[in-house]
Formats: C-alpha cells, sequence, structure tokens
C-alpha cells in the first residue's frame, strides 16, 4: 500500500509541475467555452425562447469537452507504463520504492483525480459560455416553460455522475494497452484506434451493444449520459437514459475497468526489465 501511495504521489507532484498539462487544461477550459458561446447563438437565432437559454448551449460545451478530454485521458494512460519502460524508470522504480503491481495501481489511482480534473474544467468552461448565451432557470420558448431549472439541475448532476465510471475505464484501457506495447508511441497509436473503433463499430453488435464499455463513453455517436443531457437541456422529452441503461453504462464500467487494470498488472509483473 505505502508504493502505491508513493506512486501517486509522485505521479502527481510531476503532472501538476508540467506545463504542457497546464496549456492542455486551459485550452480544454476555453474550447467547451467557445462551444458553448456559438452554440448560444445559434440557439437565439433559431427559438424564440425568452428564459433559460444557456443550457443547451451548456451542454453542448460540456459534452465537447469531455470527449476532447477523454481522448487526451487515453494518451496520458497509453503513453503512461510504455513510457517507463523505454525511459527505463520501470527499473528505476522497482529497485527503490514500489512493486510492479503497486507501480500500476498507482497509475490506476491516478486517474481519478485526472478525470475529476477533465469534468471540472469543461463544466467551467461550458458553464460560463452558457452564462453569457442566455443564462438558467427554467426554459421558456414563446411564453411556455419547456423545462425547469431544478430538473436540469438534476439531470446535469446525473449526467456528469454517470460519465465518470466510463471515463476511469477509458483511463484504465490505456493502462491495459499501454502494459502490452514495446513503447509509448505504439501504445498510444493502438489505444486510440481501438476506441475509435469501437466506438464507430458497436453498432454492428446488436443486442450485445450494451455491454461494450464504449457505448457510455463521452463520444460523437453513442448513448453516454453526457450527450443524452445535450438533449434534454434543449428541451427534447424523448432524451435520456433509462435507469436501466443508466445502471449498466456505470456497472460494466467498473467491471471492465477492474479487469484491464488485472490484466495490466500481469502483464506488467511479467514483463522483462
Amino acid at each position: 500500500m505505502r508504493g502505491v501511495l508513493t506512486v501517486l504521489r509522485a505521479e502527481t507532484y510531476r503532472m501538476t509541475r508540467t506545463r504542457s498539462l497546464w496549456v492542455a487544461w486551459i485550452l480544454l477550459g476555453l474550447l467547451t467555452y467557445l462551444v458553448a458561446s456559438l452554440a448560444g447563438e445559434e440557439m437565439v437565432g433559431a427559438h424564440g425562447g425568452t428564459e433559460g437559454l444557456g443550457w443547451g448551449p451548456m451542454a453542448k460545451g460540456l459534452h465537447s469537452g469531455l470527449v476532447i478530454g477523454t481522448l487526451g485521458l487515453a494518451f496520458l494512460a497509453a503513453r503512461s507504463l510504455a513510457g517507463d519502460a523505454d525511459a527505463w524508470i520501470l527499473r528505476l522504480t522497482v529497485t527503490r520504492s514500489a512493486s510492479r503491481l503497486e507501480l500500476v495501481y498507482g497509475r490506476f489511482l491516478l486517474g481519478f483525480p485526472l478525470v475529476l480534473s477533465v469534468i471540472g474544467m469543461s463544466l467551467l468552461g461550458a458553464w460560463l459560455g452558457g452564462l453569457g448565451a442566455g443564462g438558467y432557470g427554467d426554459i421558456v420558448i414563446d411564453n411556455f416553460p419547456i423545462a425547469y431549472g431544478e430538473d436540469l439541475v438534476d439531470e446535469g448532476r446525473r449526467a456528469v455522475l454517470g460519465i465518470f465510471a466510463p471515463m476511469i475505464c477509458v483511463w484504465a484501457f490505456g493502462l491495459f494497452v499501454s502494459s502490452l506495447s514495446p513503447g509509448a508511441t505504439p501504445a498510444v497509436a493502438v489505444t486510440l484506434a481501438a476506441l475509435l473503433a469501437l466506438d464507430l463499430f458497436k453498432s454492428l453488435l446488436g443486442d450485445y451493444e450494451p455491454l461494450v464499455f464504449t457505448t457510455y463513453v463521452p463520444a460523437l455517436t453513442g448513448t453516454s449520459a453526457s450527450g443524452e443531457f445535450v438533449g434534454i437541456a434543449q428541451g427534447f422529452s424523448d432524451s435520456g437514459l433509462l435507469d436501466k441503461e443508466y445502471r449498466m453504462g456505470i456497472d460494466y464500467s467498473i467491471r471492465t475497468a477492474l479487469v484491464c487494470v488485472a490484466l495490466a498488472a500481469w502483464r506488467t509483473v511479467r514483463r522483462p526489465l
């Protein structure tokens, strides 16, 4: 356990002092803000809304930021273990402060603050963009309320909680691929290609599609909680995940993440230094 915490502290320290990551986080916030602002201009021109027009743009900005942030998480996870092996950090770590298992588990725990930071930055930029696009409250179109602010707050909270486990699963999947790869570059390429392929072709699985974790990951396609929140925030009553689908997304993502971490640990233990 001490080695896990040592790895977690060391990686947290390193990332908080990496300038490129700070730049990426700021750009992510700016991106979500711009998406929300542009979506707000389109909504004002398309609807006769008078109140609460910031919800739809905010949801669009949030979802866009989560899509980009998820890819960034996959990139960081994929280059982690493979990059350690390339730079001989893996050998140095296991001879001084942590075992190989602790190295993998520490890397996995690092995903939690990273996912929270992606969600937080995306939410902040989207909220500011939506605030300038029309503000929040009840959505009123042609003097008729089509959605209430309290309900939208609850749906937004539900969407954020619903995408946390799938994003952690993406991080764990990246670690698994990284443990198999001979180097950081092929690990990143394979991880991103695999996520893209699973996202584009999961519909071919038919009834088995809900069993694939990428179904619930923020992406351009699929039924992620954040993607469905966009429709809810625009006042569409047929949007949103059923309770069964919502629970399946969290449950299958947790199970897949645990399997990926276990396989990554198994492979790393047997990896030649």
